[in-house]
């Protein structure tokens, strides 16, 4: 098992490109696709695939969008740095986030709430939320254990998953729950997903998929092993389904658990998910 994890890790690292961004701007206009390598971002032309604007960037760790333009905020981890660019890929702004808050020692992760613009930056164990310009800091805190993933809510509060454990803070920093997950997955949580308009959670570990409920506080139900090691999961907030990877393979579960569809991937000439 654990050769086959340094394999998935591996393929994981010899990807040129990551960082994939579609955000769908007002009626009439083309989406906004950015992406960035080890060196810089780009933005590309959804009609003919060109690409239409372009920035240096050392290691861009995470990008950000709204829905409103096609500007995009990197978070670059060397530095610590929350930089905004325009459309045409010039920086407009450019926010050291260790002197908004000393305590991120670490730079990860950042997330952008939909309602108001504002930023959610954690680390290790660190958690920052910036206004929407990232001039100020309206909270910071630090959770319970090591920050594995992080989501906000339709509620703008925020889902935060640990290790072994799920919380739930206020936008201002208070944990509100907390729910144990070692009880029902054997070993560590490594991704999920919140799927509010079905009041449903999502929690995956190295070889289990669970659900639970987002009203009730009771334990997770196993409703899928993967043996061969889950690489990748993703929401479809329409359909309800949840989407995962495993090796040369993308699958789907249904809202009820049950499966909806296997692709090979391999097949389509795209191994090494």
């Amino acid at each position: 098992m654990g050769a086959e994890r340094n394999a998935l890790r591996a393929s994981r690292a010899s990807l040129a490109l990551y960082l994939v961004f579609l955000v769908p701007l007002p009626a009439a206009a083309a989406a906004c696709i950015w992406f960035a390598d080890a060196n810089s971002i780009k933005q590309v032309n959804t009609d003919d695939n060109s690409v239409v604007a372009e920035a240096p960037l050392g290691d861009p760790r995470r990008l950000v969008m709204n829905d409103t333009d096609c500007g995009v905020w990197a978070l670059r981890r060397t530095d610590r740095r929350l930089i905004k660019f325009d459309p045409a890929g010039i920086a407009v702004r450019d926010v050291n986030v260790a002197q908004l808050d000393p305590g991120l020692t670490k730079v990860l992760r950042v997330r952008l709430d939909p309602f108001d613009d504002s930023l959610w930056v954690s680390g290790d164990q660190r958690i920052a939320h910036l206004n929407a310009d990232a001039t100020s800091l309206i909270a910071a805190f630090t959770a319970p254990a090591e920050i594995r993933r992080f989501r906000i809510g339709l509620d703008q509060k925020l889902w935060v998953l640990g290790k072994r454990k799920l919380w739930r803070f206020n936008r201002q920093g208070k944990l509100i729950e907390e729910r144990l997950l070692d009880a029902v997955l054997q070993g560590e949580a490594r991704h999920f997903v919140v799927d509010e308009l079905r009041e449903a959670i999502w929690v995956a570990g190295d070889q289990q998929i669970a659900k639970m409920s987002t009203q009730s506080a009771g334990a997770p139900t196993i409703v899928a092993n993967i043996p061969e090691g889950i690489t990748g999961f993703a929401l479809d907030a329409v359909t309800g389904r949840v989407w995962f990877g495993r090796p040369s393979f993308l699958d789907a579960l249904n809202p009820d658990g049950t499966p909806f569809a296997s692709v090979d991937l391999a097949a389509l000439g795209l191994p090494g998910l």
